[in-house]
């Protein structure tokens, strides 16, 4: 069933036209922040398994999105996004499930080391 956005609700606009596909098409573009995947420091052969970035087909285009982080807290920012357009809207948390977009955000939300945004 689709639900259609209610007057003055410009986010719910915007994710009709396409925005979580956007957003999550430019998360997917991105390598994984430093130290994922690395995390264990075990030895031996139960060591962390490295983890590769996978890009959902339903986001794959011939659209080319930037591979570096163009800026400190871009990450944040489009995490930020999605987190917002989220908030009381059933409808895009199914549009991330149904896009792939739930392992992209966790891969994504882990923060870098030099991140200015992050503190103890």
């Amino acid at each position: 069933r689709e639900v259609k956005p209610h007057a003055g609700d410009t986010i719910g606009c915007l994710a009709a036209m396409g925005l979580v596909r956007l957003v999550l098409s430019l998360l997917a573009s991105l390598p994984p922040p430093e130290g994922i995947g690395q995390t264990s420091k075990a030895t031996g052969p139960a060591s962390a398994p490295k983890l590769e970035a996978h890009i959902p087909k339903e986001l794959k285009s011939d659209v080319v999105y930037p591979n570096k982080v163009p800026w400190a807290g871009y990450r944040v920012d489009l995490i930020a996004i999605l987190g917002n357009a989220c908030f009381n809207r059933e409808r895009v948390c199914e549009d991330i499930a149904s896009l792939g977009g739930v392992p992209i955000v966790l891969n994504h939300t882990r923060g870098q080391d030099d991140e200015p945004y992050l503190r103890e």
